[in-house]
C-alpha cells in the first residue's frame, strides 16, 4: 500500500471503511478460549438470513455449470474453518499437558449441546461434499473428524487416563459415532486414509474395553470370528494360560516367588481382560528385582504390551456380560437403522430430528436413569449392591456406543463396496499391522532401512483445530513418537507397541473376515493384498532386533528380544489361522484355489518361520485342524493342480511329525494309550487316509504323498506311539496297490513289441524305502514285524516283472541284504539277554531270513542275466548267513519253555533250511557244481565251509545238487559259473 505504484484504488478502500462502519466486528459473543460459542453462531446465522433476503443472489446470474464450479470452490474454501468450528463444539483443544485434563471435558447439558451441534455440522459438511462429488474433500473432512475423537495418535498416558478422557467426553463419543456410521454408509468414499483412521479407532476402543463383548453379545459385536475356533475349548484355555505365563516371564516378572504375588495377579488380569483398572506405575530404574540380580520389568507409558490375550468370547470387564438385554426397549434404536432415537414413545408421536438432536435426547434420558427406574432409595445399600444396578461411566459409554454404532457392519457391509474400496479397507489394516511391526522394531528412519514412520505429528488425544488445519489427512494417524529414555531407564520406548498384541490379533481376524465376506472377489483381493501380506508376516526371514529409539544409553537386550518374540505370537496366531480359514473356504474355487493352497508353504519349513518363535507356544494344533478342514472338501480337492497339492502335502508332512509325545512309561506299560482328538499326527493320518480312500480322489492325489506317509511313520516313533507307525505302514501298502494301477495303465497303452513305461518306479521305490526304514529303525517289535512282512510281499509282487535290471540290483544291495543283516545281528545280541522276549525275536528272525531268500529266489532268473551283480548279491547273502550259522550249537530237545539256547538253535535250523533250498535251486539252474567247477561254486562252498552249524549237511547238499542238475546245461552256457 505504501510503495509507489502499488496503492490500492481509493474506491476499494472507501468501500471497506463503510462496510466496517455499518457492521462492526464484534467479539462479545466469543468464549474465553477465543472460539465461537453457541450464542455467537446464532447471531451470525440471523445476520446472514436477514442480508440474504435484501440482496440479489450473485449466483442467479451464472450458468448451471458456473454455479457448480462456484459451489465447489466455496466448499473447498469453507470446509476447514467450518470443521474447526465443529471441533470447537466438540471441545477439542490444541494441546494437553497433563493427565488431570482428561477429566476436565465439558459435561452435562453443555457437553450434550456441543455434541449435538458438532454432529449436525460435521454431517452436513460430509453430505455437502458427497453431493458435490468432492471425494478428496470428503476424505479430508472424514479423517479430521476421526482425529477429533482423540482415539488415534501417540499415546503419552496410560490406559486409565485415556479411558477417562473418552468416557467423560460425550463430544468425542459423538465424533466417533459420526465417523463409524459414515464409514458404514459411505465406505466407498473415505479412501485408504479414512479406513486407516477407522481401524485405528477400533483398536484403541478394544484396548480401552469400550467394545462390547461377552458370550451374550456374541452376535452383536465386532470381536467374533464367523468360523469355529481351530482349537477345542480345553486347548484354547491351555494355550491362553501358556501365552500369559510366557509373557509374564519375558516381561521380567517372577512367576515362581511369593513376594510378587500381587504384581502377578495384576499383570495376569491385564493380560486376560485388557487394560488395567488403575494407572500403571511409571517405568523407573527401580523396577528391577529386590536383590538387584533378577530381570528388569519392561513396561511402556501406554502399557499396550501388557494386552496380550485376545478372546472373542471374553467380556471386556465384569460389567460387560451383565448388561440386561431386556432394557433395550422400543425407545432404543438398533445400530443398523437410523442414527439415533429421541427416546420418547414412538407409538403416539414421532418427531423428525437431526442425528445430533437425537443423541442429545438420548444423553438426557440416560441422565434421568430411564433405563433403571427401580433405584433403591433406602440408603442401606452396600457398594456391591450398588454395582448391580449402577453402571460405571465406561460401561455406560460402551453400552451407548453399542446401541448407536454398528461396528460389525464395517465388515459385513464390505461386500457391497466396489473392489477398489475393499482393497483400501484391507490395505489400511495391512498398513497398520506393518506400522505396528516397524514400531516394535524401533522408530523408523531412512538410515536404518525399511519403512519409515514420520515422527513429526501433532499432539494426540485431543489434537484439535490447529493440528487439523496443519495436516488434516495425516494428523494423529501415522506417527507414534517415542518417549526419550533417561539414562539407566529400563523401560521400553513409548512407541514399542502402538498396537497391543491383542489388537494385532483382532486386525488379522478382521482382515480374514473381510476376505471371507468377499469370496466372489477373492482372486483380486488375494493378488493385490493378501498374498504379499501372508508372505511377509509368516514367511521365514531375518527378523530385526528390538531396539530402543534414538538413545545412546539404550542397547538391545536378550530380555527385550524375548519379549518382542512373545508379543508377536497373538498376531501371528490369527494370521496363520486366517490363512487356513481362507484356504478352507476357497478350495473349490478353481480360479484361486491353487494360489491360496500354495501359500500354505509359509506355515512350515523351509519357507515358514512360525516354529522358531517360542518352543512352548507352537501352532501345531492350529495347523493340523486347519489342514483337516481343508481336506474334508473332497470335491474341491479334485480340481487343484500341482501347486495346490504341494502346499497341502507339505503341511501334511509337517503335522505328521509334530504329534504330542507319549511318556515312555505309558507307551511300554502294555495298556492302550490313545492320542487326543486334536493331536497333529492323528489329524495328519485322517487327512492321508481320506485322500487315499476317497473314490473321488483316486486319480487326483499325486503319489508324492508317500513323503507324508513316511513322515507319519517316523512321527509315530518320535511320539512313542506304535499305532501311528502301523497305521502309516498300512497307508504305504495302499500306495503300493495304487502303483499297480499305473502298471496296468502302462501295459494297456504299450504295444506288445515295445518296452513298458517304467516312470512309476520313481514312486514305488520311496514306498519300499519307507517300509525298510520302519523295519530297521523302529523300537517296537510290532512295527518292525509289520514292516518286514509288507516289504517282503511288496518286493515279490508283480511290480518286479517290469523293473529295470539296475533297480532290481538296488533293491537287493540297498534294502534286502543290509536290512536283514543288521536286524539279524541286533536280534542275535538281544537273544543272549536274560529279559529277552523269545517269541518276538524268533518271529522277527524268521522274517529277516525270508526277506533275504524269498525275493532272491523270486527274481533269480533276472539276476542270473547280470553276471557281476549276481555274484556280489550272492556273496553278500552268504556273508549274512555266516553271521547266523558260523557257530555250531548242540541240538535242543522239545519243551514248553523257549530258552535262549533253544531259540538260537531253532533259528539256525530255519536259516540252514532256507540256505539249502537256495543251493538246490542254483544247482538245478546249473549255477552250482562241485567246488572246483567255477567261480560261483568255489565261493559258495568255501563260504559254507565257514559255517560250522552246516558242516553236517554239506555232503548231503552237494550230492543233492549234483543229482538235480539238468544234464542239458553245460558249464559254459552260464557265464557266471
Amino acid at each position: 500500500i505504501t510503495e509507489g505504484g502499488h496503492a490500492l484504488p481509493r474506491e476499494y478502500l472507501e468501500g471497506i471503511y463503510r462496510s466496517l462502519k455499518e457492521e462492526q466486528i464484534r467479539t462479545e459473543g466469543e468464549g474465553a478460549a477465543g472460539v465461537m460459542t453457541v450464542e455467537r453462531w446464532k447471531d451470525v446465522l440471523r445476520a446472514g438470513a436477514s442480508s440474504s433476503s435484501d440482496k440479489t443472489s450473485v449466483t442467479s446470474q451464472l450458468s448451471p455449470k458456473e454455479r457448480g464450479e462456484v459451489k465447489d470452490l466455496v466448499l473447498e474454501s469453507i470446509w476447514l474453518p467450518t470443521l474447526s468450528a465443529a471441533g470447537a463444539f466438540w471441545a477439542v483443544v490444541t494441546q494437553r499437558t497433563g493427565v488431570d485434563e482428561a477429566y476436565q471435558s465439558a459435561g452435562g447439558m453443555d457437553g450434550a449441546q456441543g455434541a449435538r451441534l458438532g454432529m449436525d455440522m460435521s454431517l452436513t459438511l460430509l453430505e455437502g461434499a458427497r453431493a458435490r462429488g468432492q471425494k478428496d474433500v470428503f476424505q479430508d473432512i472424514f479423517v479430521v473428524i476421526c482425529n477429533y475423537t482423540g482415539l488415534i495418535g501417540e499415546y503419552r498416558f496410560d490406559a486409565v487416563a485415556r479411558t477417562a478422557e473418552f468416557v467423560h467426553s460425550v463430544q468425542r463419543q459423538s465424533a466417533l459415532i459420526v465417523a463409524i456410521n459414515t464409514a458404514r454408509d459411505s465406505g466407498d468414499w473415505i479412501g485408504f486414509e479414512g479406513w486407516r483412521a477407522v481401524w485405528s479407532m477400533i483398536f484403541e476402543l478394544r484396548d480401552l474395553k469400550l467394545l462390547i463383548g461377552g458370550k451374550r453379545n456374541k452376535m452383536k459385536g465386532l470381536l467374533v470370528e464367523s468360523d469355529q475356533d481351530l482349537l477345542s475349548p480345553n486347548c484354547r484355555r491351555e494355550w491362553s494360560l501358556r501365552l500369559m505365563k510366557e509373557a509374564m516371564h519375558a516381561a521380567g516378572l517372577d512367576i515362581s516367588g511369593r513376594s510378587a504375588a500381587k504384581t502377578k495377579r495384576s499383570f495376569f488380569g491385564t493380560l486376560l481382560f485388557g487394560s488395567a483398572d488403575s494407572p500403571a506405575p511409571e517405568p523407573t530404574p527401580n523396577t528391577a528385582s529386590a536383590d538387584g540380580k533378577g530381570p528388569t520389568v519392561l513396561r511402556t507409558v501406554h502399557g499396550k504390551e501388557e494386552q496380550v490375550l485376545w478372546d472373542e468370547l471374553a467380556a471386556s470387564d465384569d460389567e460387560d456380560d451383565n448388561l440386561d438385554d431386556d432394557d433395550d426397549d422400543e425407545s432404543s434404536v438398533s445400530a443398523g437403522g437410523d442414527y439415533y432415537d429421541d427416546g420418547v414413545d414412538s407409538r403416539s408421536f414421532r418427531q423428525v430430528q437431526s442425528p445430533g438432536a437425537a443423541f442429545e435426547s438420548q444423553l438426557i434420558h440416560e441422565d434421568q436413569l430411564v433405563y433403571h427406574p427401580e433405584t433403591p432409595i433406602t440408603g442401606l445399600e452396600t457398594y456391591d449392591d450398588t454395582r448391580a444396578y449402577q453402571l460405571s461411566p465406561r460401561a455406560r459409554a460402551r453400552k451407548r456406543l453399542a446401541r448407536v454404532c454398528d461396528f460389525a457392519s464395517l465388515v459385513s457391509e464390505s461386500r457391497f463396496l466396489d473392489v477398489e474400496s475393499v482393497q483400501d479397507l484391507m490395505m489400511a489394516l495391512v498398513d497398520i499391522l506393518k506400522s505396528s511391526s516397524n514400531s516394535n522394531i524401533g522408530t523408523g528412519s531412512d538410515d536404518e532401512g525399511g519403512d519409515t514412520v514420520s515422527a513429526s505429528v501433532p499432539e494426540t488425544s485431543g489434537g484439535g483445530v490447529a493440528s487439523a488445519a496443519a495436516s488434516p489427512v495425516s494428523a494423529g494417524i501415522r506417527g507414534h513418537p517415542s518417549r526419550p529414555s533417561a539414562p539407566g531407564d529400563p523401560s521400553l520406548p513409548a512407541s514399542f507397541s502402538p498396537l497391543s498384541p491383542a489388537s494385532e490379533a483382532l486386525a488379522e481376524v478382521l482382515l480374514c473376515e473381510v476376505a471371507l465376506k468377499n469370496r466372489d472377489r477373492i482372486g483380486l483381493l488375494w493378488d493385490n493384498v493378501l498374498s504379499q501380506h501372508y508372505k511377509d508376516c509368516l514367511g521365514k526371514k531375518q527378523r530385526k532386533q528390538l531396539s530402543h529409539s534414538k538413545s545412546e544409553t539404550s542397547m538391545p537386550t536378550s530380555q527385550e528380544e524375548q519379549l518382542l518374540s512373545i508379543l508377536m505370537i497373538p498376531g501371528l496366531e490369527k494370521c496363520a489361522t486366517g490363512l487356513l480359514r481362507i484356504c478352507t473356504w476357497n478350495v473349490h474355487r478353481e480360479d484361486v484355489s491353487n494360489k491360496v493352497l500354495g501359500a500354505l508353504k509359509v506355515l512350515y519349513p523351509p519357507f515358514g518361520g512360525l516354529y522358531s518363535l517360542s518352543p512352548n507356544l507352537s501352532l501345531d494344533k492350529h495347523l493340523a485342524e486347519g489342514l483337516w478342514r481343508i481336506c474334508r472338501d473332497v470335491e474341491g480337492l479334485k480340481t487343484i493342480n500341482y501347486d495346490g497339492w504341494d502346499g497341502i502335502l507339505g503341511l501334511v508332512e509337517w503335522c505328521a511329525f509334530r504329534g504330542e509325545i507319549i511318556h515312555p512309561r505309558h507307551a511300554n506299560s502294555g495298556r492302550s494309550v490313545g492320542l487326543s482328538e486334536d493331536d497333529p499326527a492323528l489329524q495328519a493320518f485322517r487327512c492321508l487316509h481320506l485322500m487315499l480312500n476317497a473314490p473321488e480322489l483316486e486319480d487326483s492325489v499325486p503319489l508324492e504323498i508317500v513323503v507324508g506317509v513316511s513322515a507319519l511313520i517316523r512321527g509315530g516313533e518320535k511320539q512313542n506311539c506304535p499305532k501311528i507307525s502301523v497305521a502309516g505302514l498300512d497307508l504305504l501298502s495302499l500306495l503300493h496297490t495304487r502303483v499297480e494301477s499305473l502298471i496296468i495303465t502302462a501295459e494297456q497303452e504299450t504295444d506288445s513289441n515295445e518296452p513298458i513305461d517304467v516312470s512309476w518306479v520313481q514312486y514305488w521305490m520311496p514306498i519300499l524305502h519307507g517300509m525298510a526304514g520302519a523295519a530297521g529303525t523302529s523300537r517296537y517289535a510290532s512295527v518292525r514285524q509289520h514292516a518286514l512282512s509288507m516289504l517282503t510281499d511288496a518286493i515279490i509282487d508283480r511290480h518286479g516283472k517290469y523293473l529295470p535290471d539296475e533297480e532290481i540290483c538296488k533293491i537287493f544291495t540297498d534294502i534286502c541284504v543290509p536290512l536283514a543283516g543288521d536286524r539279524m545281528k541286533d536280534l542275535l545280541a538281544a537273544a543272549a539277554e536274560s529279559d529277552m522276549r523269545g517269541e518276538e525275536i524268533l518271529i522277527e528272525l524268521e522274517m529277516c531270513i525270508s526277506l533275504l531268500f524269498k525275493p532272491f529266489l523270486h527274481h533269480l532268473k533276472r539276476l542270473l542275466t547280470m553276471d557281476k551283480a549276481f555274484i556280489d548279491i550272492w556273496v553278500n547273502m552268504l556273508s549274512v548267513m555266516t553271521l547266523l550259522l558260523g557257530e555250531d550249537i548242540a541240538p535242543q530237545g522239545e519243551g514248553d519253555e523257549l530258552t535262549p539256547e533253544r531259540l538260537l538253535w531253532t533259528t539256525k535250523e530255519l536259516g540252514s533250511e532256507h540256505l539249502r533250498n537256495a543251493i538246490l535251486v542254483l544247482a538245478a539252474c546249473g549255477v552250482l557244481k562241485t567246488p572246483d567247477a567255477g567261480e560261483v561254486s568255489a565261493l559258495t562252498w568255501n563260504s559254507i565251509d565257514d559255517m560250522a552249524f552246516c558242516q553236517k549237511y554239506v555232503a548231503e547238499w552237494q550230492q543233492q545238487g549234483l543229482k538235480e542238475s539238468p544234464p542239458s546245461i553245460a558249464d559254459g552256457e552260464i557265464a557266471v559259473v
